[in-house]
């Protein structure tokens, strides 16, 4: 398959070390014909936020919180809604 997509994020510094961060994301799965299965198109939808303190060592610690929906017309097996809270830890090259 081929994927293609596009990620918006936006950060804004609160106070001291640190920030809150919204996100969205739209991304195409476009699955090319095979002997056995037609050509389709899947899509998959996320927005989220996190709150997080940047360390000194340029890591970011954060809280975060996501929701996706991913649809698949021609297979519904294939479609979900996941909701998520999770903890991270990045570092800043």
């Amino acid at each position: 398959y081929i994927e293609s997509g596009i990620t918006l994020s936006y950060t804004h510094h609160l106070f001291g070390e640190v920030d809150a961060q919204v996100k969205g994301q739209k991304t195409w799965f476009d699955y090319g014909f095979t002997a056995t299965s037609p050509a389709r198109r899947e899509t998959l939808d996320l927005i989220g936020g996190s709150v997080g303190y940047n360390l000194r060592n340029r890591t970011r610690i954060s809280l975060n919180y996501e929701y996706a929906q991913r649809r698949s017309p021609q297979l519904i097996e294939r479609s979900y809604d996941r909701t998520r809270a999770y903890l991270a830890w990045t570092f800043a090259y």
